[in-house]
């Protein structure tokens, strides 16, 4: 089951929003999702920040879509990775930056990795 994502809505100035997307904690068995599908397109740059605060390691994939209504599983038709896969060895915590999306959805694979996703996103 998918972590709730909790989201906080900003004003960075009369004209511009941010919001900034997280979740709690989630140990990664196999493959789990991170952080569902939510909605950004309404933002102009996207920063996710990853932090595996487990000894062993995870790897991480970000997924984007610019479809209305994407259909199907990150990875599938709809979605293309953003980046590269995302390793994130225990204690270590990466991010990474993208240009506007419609949608995201963030997947890890590892064995007991301890996972926590944030995604601040601003107009610009």
């Amino acid at each position: 089951m998918a972590p709730t994502v909790t989201t906080e809505n900003k004003t960075v100035s009369q004209n511009r929003r941010s919001a900034l997307f997280y979740t709690t904690p989630t140990t990664i068995s196999g493959t789990e999702t991170l952080m569902n599908l939510i909605d950004v397109s309404m933002y102009s740059k996207l920063t996710i920040q990853l932090l595996n605060t487990d000894a062993t390691d995870a790897t991480v994939k970000v997924y984007g879509s610019l479809k209305n209504e994407p259909s199907g599983v990150a990875g599938g038709t709809d979605w293309v990775q953003v980046g590269d896969d995302i390793t994130l060895d225990g204690g270590v915590i990466k991010a990474i930056s993208t240009t506007p999306l419609r949608y995201l959805h963030i997947i890890g694979t590892g064995d007991t990795a301890v996972v926590t996703c944030w995604v601040y996103a601003e107009q610009v």
